[in-house]
């Protein structure tokens, strides 16, 4: 248990970065494991592993791939060529066989890009897009059978308020008195039901009853990462009832936790000046200038209009824009997502080119020149019927 991190609070501070841990070993040593430290200026590593077998030899097993791990992330910029250089020393003098599955993670808390590597580990849930759902990776052979293996990397773009829940199969496989498993289903539906209540408290359901609830409550931090966590852990034990516990229960959760500012504006390039009143004061602040917040409203006029006119063909439904601001002081940092339900395209594929504005034969391209030009980051992704354009503008 010493070898968990329990306070969080500089991270949380520095980072803007909601995190909870929870572990609970089914005998005196077990073979869990989670990490979080710091990996560069911004950068949060998030790490969790579950050990073959129980007791000392698992244990110390544990031990050593925690170490080798968090040694790797921190030398190398690819969390798949760090996952091959551990797996290659936990290959060596490891007459026991054991292995043991990982799933790590490092959030960009400046930009929100989160890039993870999976070694036979269950796929964490996600939340994005105001949706739960698990994470779609390559799940990767397990570290310390092979030591030929290579892993890759993978990535996604994250937003305020947005994160993961990361658990080992203690959770998923715990059973009850008639040796039914909790399931991976009943996980996601207990989220739903976290999510749903907005972190205050849990519906009672099929699995906790009314004490159950006020007594998760009760132990819940302020922090939505702790209350899913803890409300989780309650769903288990409630679940499993008098049936004893067969295996490490371990999760790690954290939320990107910046204030999230949102507005939905008709498809109507007439709402312009509604964008605009809901930009002005997220541009206003200390190193914010005047020149950042033109840059800004320009973008924002070049992204809108042209989901406007071209996102809704004649005959389609045009269909609401949905935008949402954060802002992070700490980072100097001011992140924008618009979301519309128009035909699928990619702003950032179309290579545009500079033209002479008095051209009238030119094909456009001039509002993605701008977001090139004035926005520090930019990320497109296509999800549920939706374009989802995330933009990231340093202002220090």
């Amino acid at each position: 248990m010493s070898a968990a991190p329990h306070d969080f609070d500089s991270l949380t501070k520095r980072f803007a970065l909601d995190i909870a841990g929870f572990m609970r070993p089914a005998r005196e040593v077990g073979g869990d494991f989670y990490d979080v430290f710091e990996v560069g200026e911004r950068g949060v590593a998030f790490v969790i592993g579950d050990v073959s077998g129980k007791g000392v030899p698992a244990a110390l097993f544990m031990m050593r791939a925690q170490s080798l791990l968090r040694q790797y992330l921190l030398e190398t910029d690819d969390l798949g060529t760090a996952f091959t250089l551990a797996n290659r020393q936990l290959c060596e003098r490891n007459d026991a066989m054991l292995f043991v599955t990982a799933f790590a993670c490092v959030v960009d808390t400046a930009t929100g890009e989160v890039r993870y590597a999976n070694a036979g580990h269950n796929p964490p849930v996600l939340k994005q897009n105001g949706k739960l759902g698990y994470l779609a990776c390559r799940p990767g052979l397990v570290l310390g059978a092979m030591d030929v293996v290579k892993y890759r990397e993978g990535s996604f773009a994250c937003s305020p308020g947005e994160g993961l829940l990361l658990y080992t199969d203690g959770v998923s496989e715990a059973a009850n008195a008639a040796e039914e498993l909790y399931g991976e289903e009943r996980l996601l539906e207990t989220l739903a039901r976290i999510n749903a209540s907005g972190g205050e408290g849990v519906p009672v359901g099929s699995d906790m009853q009314a004490p159950d609830v006020a007594a998760a409550a009760s132990a819940a931090a302020a922090s939505s990462a702790q209350t899913a966590v803890n409300f989780l852990a309650a769903s288990v034990d409630a679940f499993a009832g008098a049936a004893p516990q067969a295996d490490d229960i371990t999760m790690l959760a954290f939320r990107w936790n910046l204030p999230v500012q949102r507005l939905t504006l008709p498809a109507d390039d007439a709402e312009l000046d509604s964008l605009f009143a809901f930009l002005e004061p997220i541009c206003e602040g200390e190193g914010r200038t005047p020149k950042m917040m033109a840059q800004m409203m320009l973008v924002c006029e070049e992204v809108f209009v042209n989901i406007c006119h071209y996102g809704f063909p004649d005959g389609q439904p045009r269909l609401p824009v949905d935008i949402e601001a954060a802002v992070d002081e700490r980072a100097g940092c001011l992140h924008l997502v618009f979301s519309d339900q128009g035909i699928a395209y990619d702003p950032l594929s179309h290579n545009a080119k500079k033209v002479d504005p008095a051209d009238e034969q030119r094909k456009g391209g001039l509002g993605i020149l701008l977001m090139r030009k004035y926005m520090d980051d930019l990320r497109y992704t296509r999800a549920d019927g939706r374009n989802i354009l995330r933009m990231t503008k340093r202002f220090v």
